[in-house]
């Protein structure tokens, strides 16, 4: 016998939002039937809970569900007077439905949360438009609204809520937990982490990273948008994944001295670590303070530099100076990467940031308070006004999509119209590949759907105290099935839901099935069409360009960062305006990447392969904020010009580098990776600390160009071939 299809529901995230959806719907239903006898109030009300919490399903504090939840139903009830007042109207309702979705699709640009409500905040304009009916309908239509709504922000607020924010925090604090011990670690003797005494903890630390990508893909979040929270967490995941790199790779202590001088700094890191995986755990109720890395990195910075003083003045050749740098720099970095850990901590459980002067020059710290929400999203719709924007491309495609099913719904004068929209808004996804495969589901599971219920039928008649018992049974199937098993099951049973619904309302039999598979042939119809005339590649078109443009932009910037430290170079304004591109194509890349995880793939390689660029591309980012914070002597590039124009040199093969791996993520060919020059000259020994910090760059540097060869795997991955894997000659 064929085995049935597996459950994967993480978190029972399905299950809670099915279980919440079906009480609340089924009250709403039944309440409006059997209590008031009003069918207008009872179809509204179930739809305004199914669209609440079977659609928009908003996670996060409480607080934040509850206020999403009532903007979404204040802009529904506003959406439900209108659709009302334009149903009898064709041309109206179609022009309306074209503008309506367009502006609430492109919203999603604005936050996470804007991004789950719109499909919500649609359906009510598709159900308003859908039911034809008088003006005289909204007072009905509205209280029906308002009692759903009602019982929707108490199940939003109280009953099984969704954990996913709660989940990635969790993922997070195994992550912070692991490099608190693997930090612990260091203070061990080389020659006893060299045997592999620490290999278990290094090796669960991946794995962890790994869950707390997945789980924070699945909360609500967004880079550049509205919720300081959601960015925070990315920037820790981000983090936390850079300082596992700089551990795995951790250089050896030029000398007993230098391993020493790790002690106090060890302790401070490991215990900070402990205390952003504390707050994660505990939600913010015991947070870490970032003074205390501050100053252990400062008495280790005066430590270290005192102890290349004296090597300095012993005469140590340049390999043994250049080594001690990359070491001291390392911790540098780890100190620092901690100190932005815990001010991200700190914002993401909306504290005060306690940031230091210091710690403000970071890019990473200043996005958390950058200028009001507003000023904010009026820069973020600005930037998704162009062609390339998937957000844009999505919006027009489901804008022409919806207006179509409306224009159909009254040329051909279909009975329940709202059907037909309800299934062009279900079909149509990001690429033609997706909507085909959507398409043909839709229409599987609802001919499945018309047979059962007319067995149903067959077998009860409509009856209206068997139905009302079915009802919350089949509603929560046709929620759960589509995240747990399959969107085959899911449309089988919401079909069931649907002749369920209005056999309820008016006894029409099998019938009601019958239509309700017509309506979606059509609805899935358009949807193909529009899938397949309007942007059919999806975000697979975009993802290669606007990831190489976000590689070619941190070359840059990390180029422009080096001379703005080392000076005279890239002024402020400059390094602000590269530090925005960067920023920008950041954000795009997370966009668009996002739009192809909703894409059907026939295997995870190109996923993972896609997810590891990215990442790599964000790494850039990162590591020239913590560089931002590292202080460089006055003078230091004057007293020093050999080490100065070497870096300088460095940092424009290095953007070279990028730019050249831009195109070959964009177009292909072969990855061109070398050796970056190192300084060889003489420093001034009356300025010994100048010259480290100008060392401290270019190791900084020279472990970037390192990281772009390792990318090779990932490039040949999605070439399905080793075209990429080849070498050809030097950086530039």
């Amino acid at each position: 016998m064929r085995a049935l299809p597996p459950v994967h529901d993480p978190g029972g995230r399905s299950l809670r939002k099915a279980g919440r959806t079906a009480l609340v719907m089924s009250a709403c239903f039944l309440f409006g039937v059997h209590v008031l006898g009003n069918s207008q109030f009872a179809v509204i009300a179930a739809f305004t809970a199914a669209a609440v919490l079977g659609i928009a399903d908003f996670s996060g504090r409480r607080a934040q569900r509850l206020r999403a939840a009532a903007a979404t139903l204040a802009a529904g009830a506003v959406l439900l007077a209108l659709g009302t007042v334009v149903s009898e109207n064709t041309a109206a309702a179609t022009v309306t439905m074209t503008v309506v979705t367009f502006v609430v699709g492109f919203s999603a640009v604005f936050s996470g949360y804007f991004a789950a409500a719109s499909s919500a905040v649609i359906v009510f304009y598709v159900v308003a438009t859908g039911v034809e009916g008088p003006v005289g309908l909204v007072p009905s239509r509205e209280a029906g609204l308002a009692f759903g709504g009602a019982l929707s922000l108490l199940a939003v607020g109280w009953l099984w809520p969704s954990r996913a924010a709660a989940e990635s925090r969790t993922a997070l604090a195994g992550v912070f937990r692991g490099l608190g011990g693997r930090v612990r670690q260091c203070r061990q003797p080389v020659r006893v982490r060299e045997q592999g005494s620490v290999d278990a903890v290094a090796h669960g630390i991946g794995p962890a990273i790994l869950e707390a990508e997945r789980a924070i893909s699945r909360s609500a979040w967004r880079p550049d948008g509205l919720a300081a929270p959601h960015k925070a967490r990315m920037y820790m995941l981000e983090g936390a994944r850079r300082m596992n790199g700089l551990l795995d790779d951790l250089p050896v202590p030029p000398d007993r001295t230098g391993a020493e001088l790790t002690g106090p700094l060890i302790r401070q890191m490991a215990l900070s670590l402990d205390g952003c995986a504390t707050a994660l755990e505990s939600d913010g109720r015991d947070l870490p303070d970032t003074g205390v890395v501050e100053r252990a990195n400062a008495e280790f910075a005066a430590a270290a530099r005192t102890c290349f003083d004296r090597s300095v003045a012993a005469g140590v050749t340049p390999d043994q100076r250049a080594a001690f740098a990359r070491w001291y720099f390392v911790w540098q970095q780890l100190g620092w990467g901690v100190v932005l850990a815990v001010i991200h901590c700190r914002a993401m459980h909306g504290a005060p940031l306690a940031a230091s002067a210091r710690s403000l020059q970071s890019d990473l710290v200043r996005t958390l308070g950058d200028g009001s929400s507003p000023r904010k999203w009026a820069r973020r719709a600005r930037r998704n006004l162009n062609w390339r924007s998937v957000h844009l491309q999505n919006s027009i495609r489901l804008a022409v999509g919806l207006g179509l099913a409306r224009l159909a719904v009254g040329v051909f004068d279909l009975q329940h119209g709202f059907w037909v929209g309800f299934a062009t808004l279900v079909v149509i996804k990001t690429s033609a590949a997706g909507t085909r495969s959507t398409a043909v589901q839709a229409a599987v599971g609802t001919a499945i759907g018309f047979a059962a219920s007319t067995v149903l039928i067959t077998t009860f008649g409509v009856d209206a105290p068997v139905y009302s018992v079915v009802l919350p049974i089949v509603i929560f199937a046709g929620f759960y099935l589509p995240g747990a098993v399959s969107f085959i099951a899911g449309q089988a049973f919401f079909t069931v839901v649907i002749v369920v619904l209005f056999n309820l309302l008016k006894p029409a039999g099998w019938t009601v099935g019958l239509v309700r598979l017509e309506d979606v042939l059509v609805g899935a119809t358009i949807g193909l069409v529009i899938g397949m005339a309007i942007w059919p590649r999806g975000a697979a078109t975009e993802l290669s360009g606007v990831v190489g443009r976000l590689f070619a932009a941190g070359g840059e910037y990390v180029e422009g960062r080096v001379r703005q430290l080392i000076g005279p170079g890239t002024g402020t304004s400059d390094l602000a305006g590269l530090g925005y591109r960067v920023g920008v194509a950041a954000v795009d890349a997370e966009d668009v990447f996002s739009q192809y995880l909703s894409e059907p793939h026939q295997s995870d390689v190109p996923v993972v392969a896609w997810s590891e660029l990215i990442a790599a591309a964000h790494q850039v980012w990162f590591g020239a904020s913590v560089a931002s914070v590292v202080p460089v002597a006055a003078g230091a590039a004057t007293r020093t010009p050999e080490l100065a124009h070497s870096l300088t040199r460095s940092a424009a093969e290095l953007a070279r580098a990028y730019r050249r791996l831009a195109a070959v993520v964009a177009g292909g060919g072969p990855l061109a990776v070398g050796s970056l020059e190192m300084a060889q000259g003489p420093i001034d020994p009356s300025d010994p600390e100048g010259a480290l910090t100008l060392l401290e760059l270019e190791a900084w540097l020279d472990g970037l160009n390192g990281d772009i060869g390792h990318l090779r795997p990932a490039l040949a991955a999605l070439r399905g071939d080793e075209a990429a894997a080849q070498v050809d000659g030097g950086v530039a």
